[in-house]
């Protein structure tokens, strides 16, 4: 997949066009489990892989603040605040799959697909091997679902009808919608304000666009493995 950035202006704003230049490509992707007959199953695998990479947000910004001297003190008091608000917040896709019947325990047992493990585990070799910033690419991107909090809760409720699922099951994706965009503001606007070199500014564009191919890599694994072989 090839495509093209503009990639002038302050880091926050270009930030935001990489990820919006893919948006299209991201959905597309997505969509390609709603289009089997078990797409139900195919979307609860889904939310457990969702399970699996959320559950690392804190661990993985805890981790950049272990090389606190590689970053400019914004971002370190940025990311020591962001540590709080994200705690717990695995808890609320596990209180999601316990509605629909899945115990807790059996979802933390479930195997982590081969993209979700490529997905988060490529942050920990750009914090140890490029730059700790560049986690910022693969935040934005996870944290920019829609282009609007109005398009972002629209898709949860066709999401709710196309499948079955009631409201009350999505509750991490309505909740993640309301706080996200807050969260992406605030990215945004500090990316535009901190100095930062070179190189972690490309890092970090660069973490973003590898961010959306994994992504991508794991909604089509979703829509086309064997339906006996989802972990579920």
């Amino acid at each position: 997949m090839t495509v093209a950035f503009d990639e002038r202006g302050k880091l926050g704003d270009r930030l935001l066009r990489v990820r919006e230049q893919s948006r299209l490509t991201l959905e597309l992707c997505f969509n390609q489990m709603f289009d089997r007959p078990d797409a139900r199953q195919r979307f609860i695998c889904y939310m457990v892989q969702t399970y699996h990479y959320v559950s690392f947000a804190c661990p993985l910004m805890e981790h950049m603040l272990l090389n606190k001297d590689r970053l400019p003190a914004a971002i370190v008091g940025y990311l020591e605040q962001n540590l709080i608000e994200e705690a717990g917040h695995e808890q609320w896709v596990l209180d999601d799959l316990e509605r629909l019947g899945f115990e807790r325990k059996r979802v933390q047992g479930l195997r982590p697909l081969r993209q979700t493990a490529s997905l988060v585990g490529s942050q920990y070799f750009w914090i140890e091997k490029a730059q700790p910033a560049a986690c910022f690419g693969y935040m934005f991107t996870l944290e920019r679902t829609a282009a609007t909090p109005e398009l972002h809760k629209a898709g949860i409720i066709s999401i709710s009808e196309r499948l079955g699922i009631g409201m009350d099951a999505l509750t991490n994706y309505t909740r993640h919608g309301e706080l996200d965009f807050d969260h992406q503001d605030d990215k945004i606007s500090l990316l535009n304000t901190v100095k930062l070199d070179a190189n972690s500014a490309e890092a970090i564009l660069q973490n973003c666009r590898e961010t959306t191919l994994n992504l991508c890599d794991l909604f089509v694994e979703i829509a086309e493995m064997p339906a006996s072989q989802l972990p579920l």
